[in-house]
């Protein structure tokens, strides 16, 4: 999010070096449509205005198979990807079924290969 593609990459470059084989790795992203505008509703839209002008605007977005393929280039292989809704479902207090946050910003696992 806060990171640029290059930043994002080196990262996980690095990550790929000293992680054992087994490691897991959990990556948090937002959708490539919040930071290109493309297909953002507009609750996404004014959440990455408010996130620039707080002076952390987001640089980087994926795609489930964006991220996939990125972590996949480090020899990490991706788990599941959890959108807010879905952790919420699995891990959050009963009853609680959305959060603003649906759509926008997402959770995978990878491990190290």
């Amino acid at each position: 999010m806060y990171l640029s593609q290059h930043a994002i990459d080196a990262t996980l470059g690095e990550l790929a070096a000293i992680c054992a084989p087994g490691s897991l790795l959990v990556f948090d992203y937002v959708d490539i449509g919040v930071v290109t505008g493309g297909k953002a509703s507009t609750r996404a839209l004014r959440w990455a205005a408010m996130a620039k002008l707080r002076g952390e605007p987001f640089l980087t977005g994926f795609t489930a198979e964006g991220a996939d393929a990125l972590l996949a280039s480090h020899g990490f292989q991706c788990g599941e990807h959890l959108r807010a809704g879905e952790l919420l479902q699995r891990y959050g207090p009963t009853g609680v079924r959305h959060s603003r946050l649906d759509g926008r910003l997402a959770i995978t696992t990878a491990r190290r290969m």
